[in-house]
């Protein structure tokens, strides 16, 4: 929406005193709740993923928050809206408030009922699927958990727990959410993991484990900006180009190479002992850079992660961050609407699990060491053997 006259009537449109271009999206947001009663209003809305849980829409967030009630988050399935639009979008109960506050410090601390159901009934082609029976054979039953989650509703109002109507439905204090520094509203961010749980619950994680932010043991978590890449044909000192889906393979192939005097070059280099993590479409895929990489081209689509080995070993960081813990951690630091994106930030900011016992640390980092020697050696071997034919072949 880019004319003024339509703007300047909505509060999502002004920042500093001026008027900016908004997607109707947004201002979507803000004309449903300004028609609603003050101080009983209530409005039940589907927004874009994005909307709750992107860097971008913060200013959207802090909005709702000052101007209505949150009191239920749902994310929906991905294939809600299939088969016309892959675009992802959760389902928000707001309430207006009587008067806006006047900062989101001053929100109240009421709980807000959170869930994550897995199931739509119909898959993307729009085609119904069906409940399996113990022998794996479809029944004539449509695959949904929203009555589940209904009745788990129904349970939160009841101030009950809504985890014993549906497993994937929970209870969230508002202060949990404002005292995230991006405000994220999205429940999948807030969904408590298995793992999560049983290691939160324990005593071993108190006793027998320290936690740090990734931040902490690391150098820089970075990417490159986007910018124009100039392919070439190769060449002897050719720079090969590697995309996000190439870094988890052992033997790479490529068609893409950069010049090796490209201005841009250093900026998309990386060196051996880095840690890459996938950073959009397919999120949180870990590898490493072997030494047959050292000085190789990656995508800006691959997060850096440049472990500080004096602090913490980068290959017991490499392998932590391929754990369950890790993993989970990552994906509930998905947003888009469309294409899954996380970001630097929030993977600097990730809980980082060691081991007190220094024998336990020191053994786990010995078979990381290890396999990335065997990986690099593996990588050359074959790569030597490949040259080698291609000498005897010409």
């Amino acid at each position: 929406v880019k004319n003024s006259d339509v703007l300047r009537h909505f509060e999502l449109a002004r920042s500093a005193g001026r008027l900016l271009n908004r997607a109707p999206d947004i201002l979507f947001i803000e004309q449903n709740v300004n028609i609603v009663q003050p101080g009983s209003g209530l409005v039940a809305i589907v927004v874009p993923y994005q909307i709750l849980s992107g860097p971008q829409t913060y200013f959207v967030r802090e909005w709702i928050l000052r101007n209505t009630q949150v009191l239920a988050v749902i994310d929906l399935p991905p294939d809600t809206f299939q088969p016309h639009t892959g675009t992802k979008a959760s389902l928000v109960l707001l309430r207006r408030r009587k008067q806006p506050l006047a900062s989101v410090a001053d929100v109240e601390v009421d709980p807000i009922f959170m869930s994550v159901p897995r199931w739509i009934g119909h898959d993307r082609r729009g085609s119904p699927v069906y409940k399996v029976d113990q022998r794996g054979l479809p029944t004539s039953e449509i695959l949904s958990d929203f009555s589940d989650v209904e009745q788990a509703y129904t349970e939160f109002l009841l101030g009950q727990d809504p985890s014993t109507k549906h497993s994937r439905s929970f209870v969230v204090p508002c202060s949990t959410v404002t005292n995230d520094p991006q405000l994220r509203l999205n429940a999948n961010y807030y969904y408590p993991t298995e793992t999560l749980t049983k290691l939160f619950s324990s005593e071993r994680a108190r006793t027998d484990w320290t936690c740090c932010k990734l931040a902490d043991v690391t150098h820089k978590v970075f990417f490159p900006t986007r910018f124009k890449r100039n392919y070439v044909d190769w060449y002897e000192q050719a720079i090969p180009f590697l995309g996000g889906a190439s870094i988890s393979q052992l033997i790479v192939t490529t068609d893409k190479w950069l010049r090796h005097d490209d201005p841009k070059l250093d900026e998309l280099r990386v060196e051996t002992g880095w840690i890459l993590v996938t950073r959009s479409g397919t999120t949180g895929i870990v590898s490493t850079v072997p030494e047959a990489w050292d000085g190789f081209a990656i995508s800006e689509h691959v997060i850096r992660i440049v472990p500080n080995n004096k602090k913490l070993s980068g290959d017991y960081l490499s392998i932590y961050l391929r754990s369950r813990i890790a993993q989970d951690a990552l994906q509930r630091g998905k947003f888009g609407s469309v294409i899954d994106e996380i970001t630097p930030e929030y993977v600097e900011q990730l809980d980082v699990w060691i081991p007190n016992d220094s024998s336990v640390l020191n053994s786990l980092t010995h078979v990381a060491k290890r396999a990335e020697t065997a990986r690099n050696l593996a990588i050359t071997s074959v790569l030597d053997a490949v040259k080698d034919l291609d000498r005897s072949l010409t």
